[in-house]
Order: structure tokens, then C-alpha cells, then sequence
């Protein structure tokens, strides 16, 4: 057989055909084509362990439509989730039903939104244990129509202790603004105990205008005794106010229905002094009065006085219809012990 090499045409021809052949079939064991289904594939329609992608449910998943354990997307239902329609156990959406939730028709234990029922809540129309909105019913509230045990607010009070504007229910109130006592019923910054009356307060029991200090004394100015009320000339024991009361001790507006109040009108407590020149058990009148028990316009110092001009009574006058044990109003008072307009001196 000849020599191909030695063949005038084959030497440079056939040299570069086995070369050719020779790295066609060196190369054909490892080939790199399409079809190929190898150990790691990164393409669509996966399902491996770790994926981020639509449609999932893996362990890890961050996207929609999901169910994994962590997840924050929309209509989820992990551990944990912040999104909307969600039910984990920390969730702040709306229409959350976790544990600490905030966002609107949520009933979680801490929520702060609109709607809640949880424990901790500031919002509309909720029931928590303290919350300090409209339409409360929780323990501690401040707002209006309000019936929990410690409430400030303004309208509808009951409480045992209330001083406010109207129509309040709870056990400890007081009305306006910077109110911090024990029984208080006033305009602004009162903190005595048993105090309504309008700036600048803080006897036991006071409520008058300013500057009252006695035991039992309400008045206009440089009042101090122990307990003082309103507006001009009224002194009971622990009342003052204008007209129908009904508390024991109070001092609000009206509608007042507390333990301790003293309101405007339909007052008939144990111990009330209403609209003007009142005197009950211990009572001074318009100005620089120190007794014990006076009350009267000027210059007064009884044990009980109470009324215009002249009165010497143990217990209260008044002006019209009062019938009180300790009373001094202007009408339809009817309580134990009372004395009317002038010249009064009954035995008790």
C-alpha cells in the first residue's frame, strides 16, 4: 500500500482529514446540546427545593396566592404575615384576626385601628380593656358616651365620683381639662378631692370661683374652707351648683346622677347648695368669710347660717321649696334640713 503521506496531493489533504476525524470523535463523548435533563437545571415549570417563583409552595416562598410558614403577600394565612385577609398569628392588615394585629376589623389581643375587639385598642367602637375613643365600653376610657370605671369624658356621667358636663356614668370622672382628683367636678385644672368649681382648685371638697380654702364654705372670693362650692353666694357642706341636683357629692353641669357630684340643675344629694345665697350646714357667702359654719352676704359668723340677710339657723336656707338634710338650692329641692329666703331660724 502506498504511502498517503507520500502522495504529491494526499500529504497536506489527508493530514487535515484525520485531524478533522480525530477531534470529531474525541469531542462526541461530551456533547452540549438542547434536550438535556442534568442534576442542576435552572429553567421554568421547577419544582425544587428552593424556588422564587408564582404558583409555589415550598418551604420559603415570597410571592402571591402562597401558604408557606413565612409569607408576606396578599390573602395569606402563615405565622407570620403583613398583608390584607390575613389570619397569622402577627399580622397588621385589614380583616386580620392574629395576635398583635393593626389595621380595620381586626380582633387581635393588641390592635389599634377601627372596629377592634382586642385587648389593648384605641380606636371607634371598641371594647378592649383600655381604649380611648367614641362608643367605649372598655375599663379605662376617655371619650363621650362612655360607661367603663375610670372615665373622663363629656356628656352622660354616673359614676361615683364625677364632675363633668352631662349625662357620664362612670365610677371616677372629671369633665373639662387638667382634672386630677378623688371627687372633682369643675372647668379646669381642679385637684382636690371633692372639688367643682371653675379654675384653680385643690381643696378637699371646694367648688367655687377661686381662692376657697374653708372647712365648709362656697362663695364668690377668698373663700378656704374645707368644703366649698360654686358660682356666687352658695354654701353646703359638699355641694354646689345651681339647680336640681341629685348627687351625694358633685359639682358638674347637668344630669348628674354620681356618688359625689354637684351640677347645675336636679340636684337632691345629701348635702347640696345650688344657685344663689344658699347656706347649708356649713356655709359662708360672698366675701371674706373664715367661719366655721356661715353663711350668708357679708360679715356672717354662726355655727349653721344660711340665707340672705340675718339668718342664725343650725342647718341650710335657701330661697324657694327647699326641703333637703343639708341642702341650699334655688327650686325643687326637697332635701332633710333647710331654710328658705329670709329670717330663717330652724332648729336644725
Amino acid at each position: 500500500m502506498p504511502n498517503l503521506f507520500s502522495l504529491p496531493w494526499g500529504n497536506g489533504f489527508c493530514r487535515a482529514l484525520l485531524t478533522t476525524v480525530l477531534v470529531c470523535f474525541g469531542q462526541s463523548r461530551s456533547v452540549s446540546s438542547s434536550r438535556l435533563q442534568p442534576r442542576s437545571v435552572s429553567s421554568s415549570r421547577l419544582q425544587p427545593r428552593s424556588v422564587s417563583s408564582s404558583r409555589l409552595q415550598p418551604r420559603s416562598v415570597s410571592s402571591s396566592r402562597l401558604q408557606p410558614r413565612s409569607v408576606s403577600s396578599s390573602r395569606l394565612q402563615p405565622r407570620n404575615v403583613s398583608s390584607s385577609r390575613l389570619q397569622p398569628r402577627s399580622v397588621s392588615s385589614s380583616r386580620l384576626q392574629s395576635r398583635s394585629v393593626s389595621s380595620s376589623r381586626l380582633q387581635p389581643r393588641s390592635v389599634s385601628s377601627s372596629r377592634l375587639q382586642p385587648r389593648s385598642v384605641s380606636s371607634s367602637r371598641l371594647q378592649p380593656r383600655s381604649v380611648s375613643s367614641s362608643r367605649l365600653q372598655p375599663r379605662s376610657v376617655s371619650s363621650s358616651r362612655l360607661q367603663p370605671r375610670s372615665v373622663s369624658s363629656s356628656s352622660r356621667l354616673q359614676p361615683r365620683s364625677v364632675s363633668s358636663s352631662s349625662r357620664l356614668q362612670p365610677r371616677s370622672v372629671s369633665s373639662s381639662s387638667r382634672l386630677q382628683p378623688r371627687s372633682v367636678s369643675s372647668s379646669s385644672r381642679l385637684q382636690p378631692r371633692s372639688v367643682s368649681s371653675s379654675s384653680r382648685l385643690q381643696p378637699r371638697s371646694v367648688s367655687s370661683s377661686s381662692r376657697l380654702q374653708p372647712r365648709s364654705v362656697s362663695s364668690s372670693s377668698r373663700l378656704q374652707p374645707r368644703s366649698v362650692s360654686s358660682s356666687s353666694r352658695l354654701q353646703p357642706r359638699s355641694v354646689s351648683s345651681s339647680s336640681r341636683l341629685q348627687p351625694r357629692s358633685v359639682s358638674s353641669s347637668s344630669r348628674l346622677q354620681p356618688r359625689s357630684v354637684s351640677s347645675s340643675s336636679r340636684l337632691q344629694p345629701r348635702s347640696v347648695s345650688s344657685s344663689s345665697r344658699l347656706q347649708p350646714r356649713s356655709v359662708s357667702s360672698s366675701s371674706r368669710l373664715q367661719p366655721r359654719s356661715v353663711s350668708s352676704s357679708s360679715r356672717l359668723q354662726p355655727r349653721s347660717v344660711s340665707s340672705s340677710s340675718r339668718l342664725q339657723p343650725r342647718s341650710v336656707s335657701s330661697s324657694s321649696r327647699l326641703q333637703p338634710r343639708s341642702v341650699s338650692s334655688s327650686s325643687r329641692l326637697q332635701p332633710r334640713s333647710v331654710s328658705s329666703s329670709s329670717r330663717l331660724q330652724p332648729v336644725v
